[in-house]
């Protein structure tokens, strides 16, 4: 009961910081018609067999937007607005809080995958069918768990770092490439693929296309082994910025309770 309560309450602050900032918003109408430039390639192109390739596109590209555009905003609004400094006096755990948080913001985003259904759907009368419901839907929520993470991470560093909404402008392009999101990995350098591994879009990828495509569980498990590992690892290191981040505002005078 406590902890349904938690949810709730960490949930109803989230959506009305974001309804009180619509511009963090903006990823969510924008990468789903984005994605409607290599679906017209492929269309163009007469290469439907990409069509799965364009789908998950669109939805790690508006997914990992909206990670990265929190990652830029999340912790360093919570610092200037106070939000932060009564979280952590109270008995309730900044981390926990931030990650659910994260959860929900980029869950928010994969709403932008309808957008673009329906646009490709209706206004380019593509069918995008999904032949593997079940793993779909496993590597949705999975994205998202390591997504959340992932963005909780950024936040976290990205807020001590001078210019870290600069930073976090320029990661969006790389990490999309290297996690092989619209182009295999197979054609990048050699040695960018140990790089692509250590991304949750590599995994992602690999199992969203799986489902969209129709592969079965014994195709994928080791792709759902990867990013469940990733995941976790993420998990931790998410805990240990946060807590990196409170021991260095305390150091450096600039938490404002003591």
């Amino acid at each position: 009961m406590h902890l349904s309560r938690f949810l709730v309450s960490v949930s109803r602050l989230q959506i009305q910081l974001m309804m009180q900032n619509t511009a963090t918003l903006v990823p969510l109408l924008i990468m789903p018609l984005t994605s409607l430039i290599p679906l017209i390639i492929v269309l163009n192109a007469g290469r439907l067999d990409l069509i799965s390739y364009v789908m998950t596109a669109a939805l790690l590209t508006t997914i990992g937007q909206m990670g990265f555009e929190a990652g830029g905003w999340v912790v360093t609004t919570d610092r200037e607005e106070g939000l932060m400094d009564l979280i952590i006096v109270s008995s309730a755990s900044y981390w926990a809080i931030l990650i659910i948080r994260m959860f929900l913001i980029i869950t928010v985003g994969a709403i932008g995958f309808l957008e673009f259904w329906l646009l490709a759907r209706y206004l380019f009368k593509v069918d995008l069918s999904i032949m593997s419901p079940n793993i779909f839907a496993i590597s949705l929520i999975l994205t998202l768990l390591a997504g959340a993470a992932s963005a909780t991470v950024a936040s976290a560093l990205l807020s001590l770092a001078a210019s870290g909404k600069n930073i976090q402008s320029t990661l969006n392009g790389p990490f999309y490439l290297l996690g092989g999101v619209l182009v295999p990995i197979d054609y990048l350098p050699s040695w960018t693929t140990p790089i692509s591994f250590l991304t949750y879009f590599y995994w992602s990828a690999v199992l969203i296309r799986a489902g969209i495509s129709g592969s079965s569980f014994d195709e994928t498990w080791p792709s759902l082994v990867g990013l469940i590992t990733l995941t976790l690892i993420m998990t931790v290191i998410s805990y240990i910025a946060v807590r990196h981040l409170i021991a260095a505002l305390r150091q450096d005078g600039t938490w404002s309770i003591t």
